[in-house]
Order: structure tokens, then C-alpha cells, then sequence
């Protein structure tokens, strides 16, 4: 009896680790593969140094390295750019991290950045070793994408087409966000430059868009605020500083996107907070398990080491 209760009790320690264990991997095991012309300007002749982030709102190490990445003032002096690919709320983007673990090897464990196929940074590594250290070597490169994600493969932010990227992605620069909100088509050149010009006033007077309400964007632990934030077709625009963006449509709208982030957001949060509440619940519920354990093993082992001296006093009583 004893026995088969050491087996109930080693079996379901077995399955508390197990789940411990995968709440620490962020993709799901449901995965589903179904789920105007602009004149070129300078700022397309620069340089810039291009990384994919997997991240996802709820994820602890993530609420370390997100606030760094998208906050970080010393950020705005550098050429960085980041398509960032939220998997815990943005579920169609969790089938994503497949195609780039095939290419670049990546795994599953967010956070991670992708440089090239050389380079990808986990966790502190992003800060510690690519952003104080190994950034300032690199003058350029190729987002890297698998030809899944982007059909011509890595390619040069300059070239790239916005409208091609597979999923929703935000692309972070300096203080200005992109953020896909469905895949209808809009000028790819005309979303970069709205991105990375110093001065993008003149393109309000060439474009239609609607004002949005919710002028912020949620990361994993914090929200980034903007002075402004405009819906264009197929994409939010989120960016600081005074430009005359009211004068051409009043008509405040609602940021359905990013309002449905915001619920799931919470909600995810919501959920989160549980989980924790959970995983400690089931830690001690372990500890516990692993306290019975070892105490029935002491107690098996005395009751051996009795036996043997009740055998030895009944062999030398007989010896006698």
C-alpha cells in the first residue's frame, strides 16, 4: 500500500514540474497555419541596423526587457530598428517563431532579438551584450526574415516593403511606432518616411487619416504614450512631438485595435497574476509532496535498519 501511495505521490510531483516547467514557454501547442507615390528623401539613404524582438505582455522577463528597448531615451540617438512581434496576445504570431527557429535557430523562450543568422540575444543578453556592446560594430544590416515571414528573405529596412510582412508586427524607431493593424495596402515608402524623416508635416497635407483616440501602445509591464496617433489604411502611426495633424480631419476615431489589445491586454494581465498565484500554490503543494516523499523514505529506511538488528539479535540468540 505504502509503496503504490511513493509511486502516486513521485508521479505527481512529475506532472506539478511538467506544468511549472512549460508555463515558462510561451508558444501554445495549438498552433494554426491559417490563423500615392512619394519622392525618395534622404533619411532612406542612412544606414540602419534592423532586429526582429519576440516578446509577449504577461511574460516576466520580457516586462525587463521591453520597457528598455521601446523607453530608453539613449535609444533615440541610434539607428535602430525593431519589428516587434508580440506572440501572448497577437496569437496569429506565434506561428511565426516556427519559421524563424527553422532558419535562424531561435527556439521558443521569449524574449529574444533576432540580428542575423550569427546573432540572436536572449533576455539580458539584448542590453548587456547587443546594445552596450556589439551594436556599436554594426553599421548595417539585413532585417532578418525567412522567406515565411517575408517573401524575398532578409532584406535591407530601405528596401523593405511594409506591406509584405506576414502577421502584426509594430516597427519601433526612436519614438515613433507602426503598428499592422490588417493587411490592406498602403504606400510602403510613405510609412517609412513617416517612421524615419525628421520632418514629416509636409506629409499630412498629402494624406488622408483619422485621428485616434488612444494614443499609447501596450508592451509587457508598461505602456508607451505618444503626443499623437493617427489611423491610416491598414496601420496605426504613433509618434512624439507638435505637428499640425488637427487641421486636416477633426473626426476623432476609436483605435479598434488597439482598444482589443488593451481588453486582452488586461485580461491577459488578469490571467497572468493567477497563473502566479497558481505556479506558487503548486510549488508548495510540491514542497510539501517532496517533504512526504523523503519523510516515508526515512521512515522505509528505518523500519530496514530495524529488521536487520531484530535479525541480528535473533541470529546470535539462536547462535547461543
Amino acid at each position: 500500500m505504502r509503496k503504490k501511495i511513493l509511486i502516486l505521490l513521485i508521479l505527481f510531483s512529475i506532472l506539478i514540474s511538467g506544468f511549472l516547467f512549460a508555463e515558462n514557454n510561451f508558444v501554445d501547442s495549438n498552433f494554426n497555419d491559417n490563423n500615392l507615390n512619394f519622392i525618395e528623401n534622404n533619411s532612406f539613404l542612412e544606414d540602419y541596423v534592423c532586429g526582429v524582438y519576440f516578446t509577449g505582455i504577461g511574460c516576466p522577463h520580457c516586462a525587463d526587457i521591453d520597457p528598455y528597448l521601446f523607453k530608453n531615451s539613449n535609444l533615440k540617438n541610434k539607428n535602430l530598428i525593431i519589428i516587434e512581434y508580440e506572440v501572448k496576445v497577437k496569437k496569429e504570431n506565434t506561428n511565426l517563431a516556427i519559421f524563424y527557429d527553422q532558419i535562424y535557430e531561435s527556439g521558443f523562450e521569449i524574449p529574444f532579438l533576432i540580428i542575423d543568422k550569427n546573432n540572436t540575444y536572449y533576455y539580458d543578453s539584448i542590453v548587456n551584450n547587443f546594445l552596450n556592446k556589439d551594436f556599436n560594430n554594426i553599421k548595417e544590416n539585413n532585417c532578418p526574415f525567412p522567406v515565411s515571414v517575408y517573401e524575398d528573405g532578409a532584406i535591407s529596412f530601405n528596401n523593405l516593403n511594409l506591406n509584405k510582412l506576414k502577421g502584426s508586427p509594430v516597427i519601433w524607431f526612436k519614438d515613433r511606432a507602426l503598428e499592422k493593424v490588417d493587411g490592406r495596402f498602403i504606400d510602403s515608402n510613405l510609412l517609412k518616411s513617416l517612421l524615419i524623416d525628421q520632418n514629416i508635416d509636409n506629409l499630412f497635407k498629402s494624406i488622408d487619416y483619422n485621428n485616434l483616440k488612444n494614443k499609447y501602445l501596450f508592451i509587457s509591464g508598461e505602456v508607451v504614450f505618444f503626443d499623437n496617433a493617427i489611423s491610416l489604411n491598414g496601420w496605426n502611426f504613433y509618434f512624439n512631438g507638435a505637428y499640425n495633424i488637427l487641421n486636416k480631419n477633426d473626426n476623432i476615431t476609436n483605435n479598434s485595435k488597439n482598444d482589443n489589445i488593451t481588453n486582452n491586454s488586461k485580461n491577459d494581465m488578469g490571467i497572468f497574476n493567477k497563473l502566479n498565484l497558481t505556479k506558487l500554490l503548486l510549488l508548495l503543494l510540491s514542497c510539501i509532496l517532496i517533504l512526504v516523499l523523503i519523510f516515508f523514505i526515512l521512515q522505509n529506511q528505518l523500519k530496514i535498519k530495524k529488521r536487520k538488528v531484530e535479525k541480528t539479535k535473533i541470529r546470535k540468540k539462536q547462535k547461543n
